[in-house]
């Protein structure tokens, strides 16, 4: 049997852009994406710049 894995990851520490847990959520599940469309085996971290840009515009499920 041949396992692959594809994790997206967000942390939040003090001064980050996520005011609720909702948008934690929403930006590992983009990291997730980010990572499923890079191939397999790949880890992605959510980077803050990204928050910054998907929350002002409004995208919050644009890589689910």
């Amino acid at each position: 049997m041949r396992l692959t894995l594809s994790v997206g990851h967000a942390t939040h520490v003090d001064g980050e852009v996520f005011g609720r847990v909702d948008d934690l959520i929403e930006a590992a599940r983009t990291a997730l994406g980010a990572a499923k469309s890079a191939g397999r085996n790949r880890c992605m971290a959510f980077a803050t710049q990204d928050a910054e840009n998907d929350m002002a515009n409004g995208n919050r499920e644009e890589a689910a």
